[in-house]
């Protein structure tokens, strides 16, 4: 088990890309943002009009993370159940933030150099705001164990002892 979750993690801190997943009155929607993981949940910018965090925030929302294999036999990938919510000015954020500038150079091709310099000026910009994805349930993927083989694992362990 350790071993899986030690591989599960691996996969969240390579992939770059999650995929959300809400539904309201019965009709299902699925958007794909870029993610940093940071101390127990996946933060992520989206608009605050858009549909999955209108539908998602506080609510139940599912998450994948995977990448692009070619093969049936490389797919790996994370199935989640959590929630959405604001991120916040907290501390936890603020170094979310700091790690996904850092993992995400393109952002200096959008946005000005000072507003990539702390959260607070960011968001003050009126720029997408900051949101995350905090996991409740999880199930790793992997085909290279047999077609479709799943195992459940502690959320807790996606997210290795940070500084």
């Amino acid at each position: 088990m350790e071993k899986t979750s030690k591989k599960a993690a691996e996969l969240l801190d390579r992939a770059h890309i999650m995929t959300l997943a809400t539904a309201c009155d019965g009709k299902p929607w699925a958007a794909a943002v870029y993610y940093v993981a940071y101390k127990g949940s996946l933060y992520f910018f989206s608009s605050p009009e858009s549909r999955h965090i209108i539908e998602g925030k506080g609510e139940a929302a599912a998450a994948t993370v995977h990448e692009n294999p070619f093969h049936f036999q490389e797919i790996e990938g994370l199935q989640m159940e959590g929630v959405i919510t604001k991120a916040g000015l907290t501390p936890r954020a603020m170094g979310a933030f700091s790690r996904y500038v850092k993992r995400f150079p393109f952002l200096k091709d959008l946005f000005a150099p000072q507003h990539l310099g702390s959260l607070a000026g960011f968001l003050a910009a009126g720029k997408p705001k900051w949101y995350r994805f905090t996991p409740q349930t999880a199930l790793y993927l992997d085909n290279s164990e047999g077609f479709g083989h799943r195992v459940a694992v502690n959320p807790e362990a996606l997210f290795p002892q940070e500084e």
